[in-house]
Parts: structure tokens; C-alpha cells; sequence
């Protein structure tokens, strides 16, 4: 899995402030989220945990498992409209 101790990959290049001369190119953040999908699959959900979503309310509310994201991709991926917070996807899937 993509979580855990280890700094993203997607950190290491927020780390010094720069962002390696700017923000992510919009291809760049799509290209991360594209890996994401495919990496993950159905069975998780990406969240940004240091902004308070609870992992408990992915796996209630959506039976899926949690993964934290940090939060400058959590921003650029909010940005382009690719990701949800738990009670968005949960009332997106109610419409369905």
C-alpha cells in the first residue's frame, strides 16, 4: 500500500517550500491521482487525515479502507475536482 511511515513521493517535492519551482502542473496532479486508482483500487479511499476526517466514518459510511494523503496533494487534488471527502461521496452515492 501506499501509506504508512514513508514520506510520498508527492511530499518530497512540497519539502523545501518550493515545489520544485511552483505548484504541481495540473497533468502532474491528475498523473498522481491516475496511480492512485490504479494502485489502490475499489476497496480504498483517500482521505487527508491532518485535517480531521475520520477513518472510522470511510469504513462505516462507505465500507471501504482508509488512506491518508498529505495534505498539499490533498489541496491539488481538490483544486482539479478528482477527490471527496467522505460525506460528499457518501451523498453523491445516495443520488445514484
Amino acid at each position: 500500500m501506499i501509506c504508512g511511515e514513508r514520506p510520498w513521493p508527492v511530499d518530497l517535492i512540497w519539502a523545501d517550500g518550493s515545489g520544485g519551482g511552483g505548484p504541481m502542473a495540473d497533468e502532474a496532479v491528475k498523473a498522481v491521482w491516475w496511480s492512485l486508482l490504479v494502485k489502490g483500487g475499489d476497496g480504498v479511499f483517500y482521505y487527508c487525515g491532518p485535517r480531521g476526517e475520520e477513518a472510522s466514518e470511510i469504513r462505516r459510511l462507505l465500507g471501504k479502507e482508509p488512506v491518508a494523503v498529505p495534505s498539499g496533494l490533498w489541496d491539488a487534488l481538490r483544486t482539479l475536482r478528482l477527490i471527496r471527502t467522505v460525506w460528499e461521496e457518501r451523498d453523491v452515492r445516495a443520488v445514484r
